[in-house]
């Protein structure tokens, strides 16, 4: 499967990824990519939901992290702020979807 990486800008500084091992499709593709076909879609909603579930394991804070809603709910806000900013990487928008989850305690 080829995915299409038109429309991302990897100068973006609020999209630098820090020093972490990580790998997978957040991490290389931006929202419009994601958006852009169900094919992609399917393999972003994978890493999305990945990614929330790592977050929630590794959080000494709060394990819980959308409790308020499901998966649905979670992919839903996070092509909310992907449909503002479509050059961000996907990494970046779910991680401050996350964030926000966060500091609201839903």
């Amino acid at each position: 499967m080829a995915f299409l990486l038109t429309g991302c800008d990897p100068r973006d500084d609020a999209n630098h990824l820090h020093d972490v091992q990580a790998w997978g499709y957040g991490l290389t593709a931006c929202c419009a990519t994601w958006l852009a076909s169900p094919g992609n879609q399917a393999a972003g909603n994978e890493w999305i939901l990945g990614y929330w579930t790592g977050q929630n394991v590794r959080n000494v804070r709060d394990h819980e992290v959308g409790r308020s809603t499901d998966a649905n709910g979670i992919l839903n806000e996070v092509k909310t702020l992907c449909d503002a900013t479509p050059n961000e990487r996907l990494a970046s928008a779910a991680g401050r979807v996350y964030v926000n989850f966060e500091r609201d305690r839903r």
